[in-house]
């Protein structure tokens, strides 16, 4: 079967890990991580993964910054946020960048695995016609 490549970038290791454990279960290889924007930048331009999956709060620069250079790059990379608190706001920021979705990283796993793959199979089908 084949697996979609994932950056995951979050500035707690903690949650890195068990991020990276549910999108294993959900068939993704996590190909890169990072601890904060600027890595998130370098390494999508040097792993170009399938799907991205940025902390909104990271130091040096945030998720939404992250996200903006991303989409530089490729205009049709497929981010979805992590974020601890849906403030309105930040999450209406991420969305009118380009976000796909956003996932509340208190969720239980098994939430989060399905709002990571729906947002994932919602873009595939968006962009290939993929259902």
């Amino acid at each position: 079967m084949w697996k979609f490549k994932v950056l995951l970038a979050d500035d707690q290791p903690d949650m890195r890990q068990i991020i990276k454990a549910i999108i294993e279960g959900a068939g993704g290889d996590v190909v890169a991580e990072a601890e904060n924007g600027e890595e998130a930048i370098r390494m999508y331009t040097k792993h170009k993964p399938h799907l991205i999956l940025l902390d909104i709060n990271m130091p040096i620069i945030d998720g939404a910054g992250a996200l903006r250079a991303i989409k530089e790059v490729n205009p049709k990379a497929c981010a979805i946020m992590l974020t601890a608190d849906n403030k309105t706001e930040r999450v209406r920021q991420c969305v009118a960048l380009g976000a796909r979705a956003y996932v509340l990283k208190n969720n239980t796993p098994e939430t989060i695995a399905k709002e990571i793959i729906a947002g994932w199979e919602s873009y595939l089908n968006q962009v290939c016609g993929v259902k």
